[in-house]
């Protein structure tokens, strides 16, 4: 028997052999459910089932992607999320095994009522036929990709021309294409013939193309008999988004810290543009490669509306605002088709040349913008900097006293070298040689220890031992800007005691902002934060960053910091990865801290 499918329609005509001559009638097709073959199904005359169970929900917006929609089983409910953000939710078909959703442009989803799968389906009123589309007479032809009878031709509105060919199906058919009626939805086009070829233009704009999705109707000579059809869909092009990777472990600085600290959501200190329907202000990460490395992005283009497959014209160009410095996935400015972005998780950024030399004070960037080729765009950035590495040296002095028989060992001066130069402080473009030397204090640890309650006791003490003619707070003559000492100890000092007379949190090293000298005391991390990582702390307030979170002095004052630093988050550990934070495993820099460090170079 031959299957049939409710629908319901309104306002429609029908000739005398019942042929649909006006309106419209639409519906949707699963093509899982049973088919149809009694009279009563269409009706509901004597059935009990309830008539809106084959109802289908219509939304008033796209589906731009199948994970837009979430399936509660447990609540019977289906929640869809709009490209601007906003929820909206359906319930699950009772007493049926699917549930089908239809956006405005005519996209169907199935959701399994009983797993939650959701898988896109054509619906009735896109689905054509072979005899439909046997009997239509034409195709239409756009940038040489042809589309035939109830095809989707997609655009952005871009205001330019589609000069659309219309076409004979074949040669044979006997119809004069130059007689054809032309209509976008009601109104009636230009037919232009250019050497016996037919075209009609169509200004991609908001006035020409008012719905998402506009009908280009091709009629027979007395404009009655609709011949071919051609759906113009409009869509915005995506917002292209950069992270890092998953596997991300400083080999390179990449900051995106507007995304947590509202106190840098600026244009004070990060680069931005305006993208979207919403135009929403969009931050560019900053990244920083020495020369010869590649770094690994993440690329997030989850606004990105499949139905950009079907505009010829669509393609994003990644671009810098220099040439020949950086290569993008080995290609000097790298060019990506709709089908290309839809699989663009990751790009290569490699460092070619440096932007800047190691006499630089101040950093310069490159921008990598992403433009729309067509429209130029702007729909995603990252600044990008590389500069030759400035040289320092740090002097490590592993501490031992009169009564222990071992120097300390946290870290060796080689894995220190290496640290500072591969994980951490090369994300500043600066290169470290790092030498040492043992030295041994002439008096008993516990002597030594005694009465000292802060690091800055033992620094001083220290200090005094190793240098007794240079003053307490006299700079030490053959160290500056340029080469550092470091005193390495396995002190370990609680600064705090629990209620049963444990030792609470202990003291961590020290060392001045900006200017030589510094103490590494051995330390315990509730978070599991290495001694290196700590030691690499404590250079950054030598190149004169201060902490990020927010401090106060001993009376309970807020404690300013030096412009141009600014006090990013009040707590401790809201950072997440940065260097000059506490309770954190430490990753990366911001991009303040970059551009404001003492570049003095040996």
């Amino acid at each position: 028997a031959d299957t049939k499918i409710a629908v319901e329609f309104t306002n429609i005509t029908i000739n005398t052999s019942y042929q649909l001559i006006k309106g419209v009638v639409e519906t949707s097709y699963n093509p899982q459910a049973p088919n149809i073959s009694d009279v009563e199904d269409l009706s509901g005359g004597n059935n009990n089932q309830n008539n809106n169970q084959n109802n289908t929900p219509i939304l008033n917006f796209p589906i731009t992607n199948v994970d837009a929609i979430q399936v509660n089983i447990s609540q019977g409910t289906i929640n869809i999320t709009a490209p601007n953000g906003q929820i909206t939710s359906v319930p699950l078909t009772p007493n049926q095994p699917t549930t089908l959703i239809t956006d405005n442009q005519g996209n169907g989803y199935e959701v399994n009522n009983t797993t939650g799968e959701v898988k896109p389906v054509n619906t009735i009123s896109e689905v054509v036929t072979a005899e439909e589309q046997a009997k239509a007479e034409f195709k239409f032809e756009y940038k040489g990709v042809e589309f035939l009878h109830k095809d989707k031709l997609a655009t952005m509105l871009h205001g330019k021309e589609l000069k659309i060919e219309i076409k004979k199906k074949n040669e044979q058919i006997k119809i004069n294409t130059g007689k054809a009626k032309i209509k976008l939805e009601d109104k009636e086009l230009n037919l232009i013939n250019e050497s016996g070829k037919f075209f009609v233009t169509i200004k991609a704009d908001a006035t020409t193309l008012k719905k998402e999705k506009s009908k280009l109707v091709v009629l027979d000579s007395i404009g009655k008999t609709e011949m071919a059809i051609l759906n113009i869909v409009t869509y915005t092009a995506p917002v292209v988004k950069f992270s890092k990777p998953d596997n991300y472990a400083g080999e390179f600085l990449f900051d995106d810290g507007f995304e947590r600290h509202t106190t840098l959501k600026s244009n004070a200190y990060y680069k931005s543009i305006v993208v979207g329907k919403k135009k929403e202000i969009y931050y560019a990460p900053v990244i920083g490669l020495n020369k010869g490395d590649i770094a690994t992005i993440k690329v997030d283009s989850n606004d990105f509306n499949d139905i950009a497959r079907k505009d010829p014209d669509f393609k994003l160009v990644f671009k810098p605002s220099i040439k020949n410095k950086i290569k993008m996935n080995k290609q000097l400015e790298l060019e990506v088709s709709a089908d290309d972005l839809k699989t663009l998780n990751l790009i290569l950024i490699e460092a070619l040349e440096y932007i800047n030399t190691s006499e630089t004070r101040m950093l310069d960037p490159i921008l990598i913008e992403v433009f729309v080729k067509e429209t130029n765009e702007n729909v995603g950035i990252i600044e990008y900097y590389c500069s030759e590495p400035i040289k320092k040296q740090i002097h490590l002095i592993y501490t031992k006293f009169k009564d222990d028989k071992t120097y300390p060992a946290p870290f060796t001066n080689f894995e220190l070298q290496n640290f500072l130069n591969k994980s951490s402080h090369n994300q500043l473009f600066i290169e470290y040689v790092v030498q040492s030397e043992n030295f041994e204090v002439n008096e008993e640890r516990m002597i030594f220890v005694n009465g000292k309650n802060s690091t800055n006791d033992f620094f001083y003490g220290l200090k005094r031992e190793k240098f007794p003619k240079v003053e307490k707070d006299s700079e030490v003559p053959e160290y500056d800007y340029k080469k550092d000492y470091y005193f390495v100890t396995d002190i370990e000092k609680a600064k705090t005691t629990n209620e049963d007379g444990s030792a609470g949190s202990y003291l961590g090293g020290a060392h001045w902002i900006g200017s030589n000298g510094g103490i590494h005391l051995k330390t315990k991390s509730p978070i599991g934060e290495t001694q290196i990582e700590l030691a690499a702390h404590e250079f950054g307030h030598w190149i004169g960053l201060p902490h990020t979170f927010e401090e106060k002095d001993n009376y309970g004052n807020v404690i300013k910091k030096t412009l141009p630093f600014i006090t990013i988050h009040n707590s401790q550990g809201e950072s997440k990865f940065n260097f000059m934070d506490y309770q954190v495993n430490r990753k990366t820099w911001f991009k303040i801290q970059l551009l404001n460090n003492e570049r003095t170079s040996n």
